[in-house]
């Protein structure tokens, strides 16, 4: 009886995941593929992005997204980036939810505009989680790269970052909503024009100013991603309505994807 009462537990959780997308392609160049139930996805435009899925992008590519809070991100050639849990609060006293994202960088770079529709949310935090280092924000635009020795690089081109000095691990998913879990941490803030690099061998590292790449980076592709943010933010309705078509259109694939996961659940089940 146990393991029936997990099996409808977890398929539940799947229907509703499918059933509430948390973000859009907007933008795509190249070769991107998303990594969903263990299952490879060539990204189209305006398909739905879900909780766990991974975004893969190869060699000369990239892809924007937008958040249905109004957040965008730019994931940059040779990445791998995962959508690891969001979080909705809503307080009497507050007028509008609070959000709150946990993001997942394995390689390669994002670059965030981490604002929200004002009228409709709050933004909570927004933390990357890297294999050297979590940079936590509260509304700002950063970029956060890991390297091939697995260096993470923070740059911050407007607002403010704090780096989290603590060990990186699973367990730390659930911790990074809780409060106590800051007191006991140290962290080092990255402000505006700054930078900082992370690795396993640097205790406490230092912050400096933009480098010369970071500071061409800016010049030719942050300006822009803020400007066009906007307008994302913008466009945001009709991009739902073209999110909903697709939907429609591969209704059939969700039917099937979700048969086959429940067939598996099944015999996970039978085999206890």
């Amino acid at each position: 009886m146990r393991y029936f009462l997990i099996l409808i537990v977890l398929f539940l959780q799947l229907l509703i995941a499918q059933e509430n997308p948390v973000a859009i392609i907007v933008k795509t160049k190249g070769k991107v593929i998303i990594e969903r139930n263990k299952k490879e996805i060539k990204v189209e435009l305006y398909m739905p992005l879900y909780i766990n899925d991974k975004i893969i992008t190869y060699s000369a590519s990239f892809v924007e997204i937008v958040f249905d809070t109004g957040v965008s991100l730019r994931i940059e050639e040779k990445s791998i980036f995962e959508l690891k849990k969001f979080v909705q609060n809503e307080y009497e006293e507050e007028i509008r939810p609070y959000v709150n994202f946990v993001f997942k960088l394995y390689k390669g770079g994002v670059l965030t505009e981490a604002k929200v529709f004002n009228d409709r949310y709050n933004l909570g935090s927004l933390h990357i989680i890297t294999p050297t280092s979590v940079a936590s924000v509260r509304g700002t635009v950063f970029y956060i790269n890991v390297d091939e020795d697995k260096n993470t690089k923070v740059a911050v081109f407007k607002g403010k970052v704090e780096c989290l000095l603590t060990e990186i691990s699973e367990g730390i998913l659930d911790s990074l909503f809780e409060e106590e879990f800051y007191e006991l941490k140290r962290s080092i803030i990255v402000k505006e024009e700054q930078q900082i690099v992370f690795s396993e061998e640097l205790v406490f590292p230092t912050v400096t100013e933009l480098s010369v790449d970071m500071t061409e980076y800016k010049k030719t592709v942050v300006d822009d991603f803020i400007k066009i943010s906007q307008k994302y933010r913008k466009k945001f309705e009709e991009f739902k309505e073209k999110r909903n078509e697709w939907i429609k259109k591969h209704k059939e694939y969700f039917k099937k994807d979700i048969m086959e996961r429940k067939k598996r659940f099944r015999k996970e089940f039978y085999e206890q």
